[in-house]
């Protein structure tokens, strides 16, 4: 019975003490998740860097600068608050975020090299340029914002510009139209005026040559009939010259 006993204690204290040493075996050994995970981060780091050096990054990253620097329609502030948009979103992307913003960043400068696109660049630097600061700098503010955009959004934002485009384009024709008409107008008007000024002098002139012809006429019939008047006519002086004859040769007798 005594060894017994003694058999069970010592069962009891080699249990014991097997329990004791696999909690401080827990205790003391690293965790099996800490190299896994430095090894993932390793791993993270390494594909970031592959397509941040990919040529197919590096090709779109200098056309989107290329971009930026040829267009007119963006201000200096807008441009640089772009790059520095550019830089801090794809910073905190990971891999498969970078080549997802690679692929819509490749499909977006599609839309922002087209020739579509550049033509309508063209007509809003044209019209920015002669329109007050404060219209321009309101206009600036409705430009999208090319790096948060997706290309579907790019190209919903252009769709909508287009139509606005259109519309003031037909505005602006409708309004030339209107200028054109007007601009005849007065034309045609200051022309009748002018006919008419015309008219009336031509008629003045006339009348004045009129009157000095007839003057000139008048002025020639009476010195003819001056003339007329004044001609040697015996006849007109015969009762007078009798008279004195008869006078000079003995006198009247009374």
């Amino acid at each position: 019975m005594f060894f017994t006993f003694r058999r069970l204690m010592l069962t009891c204290l080699c249990l014991l003490l097997s329990m004791a040493g696999t909690n401080r075996a827990d205790e003391t050994l690293p965790t099996s998740d800490a190299s896994p995970n430095a090894a993932d981060l390793s791993t993270q780091s390494q594909a970031r860097e592959a397509v941040l050096n990919s040529a197919a990054w590096k090709r779109a990253e200098q056309a989107f600068n290329d971009w930026l620097s040829v267009q007119t329609i963006y201000s200096k502030p807008q441009v640089e608050y772009l790059k520095a948009q550019f830089r801090d979103n794809t910073s905190k992307m990971s891999a498969t975020e970078l080549k997802a913003f690679l692929d819509q960043m490749e499909l977006k400068l599609d839309i922002l090299l087209s020739s579509d696109v550049t033509e309508a660049r063209s007509w809003v630097g044209s019209r920015m340029s002669v329109l007050a600061t404060h219209k321009r700098e309101e206009l600036q503010k409705q430009l999208p914002d090319v790096v948060s955009m997706t290309a579907a959004q790019l190209e919903q934002y252009l769709y909508k510009f287009e139509q606005k485009r259109q519309t003031s384009q037909q505005a602006d024709q409708a309004a030339r139209q209107f200028r054109q008409m007007q601009t005849q107008q007065i034309q045609q008007s200051v022309q009748a005026q002018q006919a008419s000024v015309e008219q009336a002098r031509q008629r003045a002139q006339k009348a004045v040559s009129n009157q000095a012809t007839r003057q000139v006429q008048q002025g020639f019939q009476d010195s003819m009939q001056n003339a007329r008047y004044n001609s040697w006519d015996p006849n007109r002086y015969r009762g007078l010259v009798a008279p004195a004859a008869a006078y000079f040769d003995g006198g009247y007798r009374w």
